[in-house]
């Protein structure tokens, strides 16, 4: 176990979500990618851990391509009040 913040979280709960994400509907897939490129780009950056996370989650879910430039591109968007655009959020999956 490990802590963020003031809540202990399992170490093994990026791989029990990756591990998940590869078994369930593929439309559910792209839903959880989406969420998961939202919250981690939500503070205006996308630091080397997000990154991380979000390559490893596509590779899991199946995708060769990983669009770390719209992910960045929602990122700015988000730090500078644009909120999420749908042509955007489309481009993630």
């Amino acid at each position: 176990m490990g802590r963020v913040g003031e809540v202990e979280v399992e170490s093994h709960t990026t791989a029990s979500f990756l591990s998940a994400l590869a078994e369930v509907p593929t439309d559910e897939r792209k839903v959880a990618l989406q969420v998961l490129c939202a919250s981690t780009a939500l503070d205006g950056k996308l630091c080397r851990r997000d990154r991380r996370l979000v390559v490893a989650a596509y590779h899991a879910a199946g995708f060769e391509e990983v669009p770390l430039s719209a992910v960045n591109e929602l990122a700015r968007g988000l730090s500078g009040g644009e909120g999420i655009a749908d042509e955007l959020l489309d481009s993630l999956v």
